[in-house]
């Protein structure tokens, strides 16, 4: 078994939920558990549902930028 995939389709809210997103039968998602997630399919998931893959590496990097100019604005008005 897979246990990264069976977490992602269980995240994703099981199996009849991601095979109706991937427009598959449920038997198609119940194979990846055992064999992983095609990577098609996974790229797709994570564009579909990137709230149950958390922030990309650029989004976190927009948030720190954002967060510091924040500050900068903030000791600006202080001044």
């Amino acid at each position: 078994m897979d246990n990264e995939a069976s977490k992602i389709i269980d995240d994703l809210g099981g199996t009849a939920k991601v095979a109706a997103l991937c427009e598959v039968t449920m038997a198609a998602v119940s194979q990846w558990r055992e064999s992983g997630i095609p990577k098609p399919r996974l790229m797709f998931l994570k564009l579909a549902r990137p709230d149950v893959f958390g922030p990309t590496p650029s989004m976190k990097r927009r948030k720190e930028d954002l967060s510091e100019a924040e500050s900068v604005a903030a000791e600006a008005r202080q001044s």
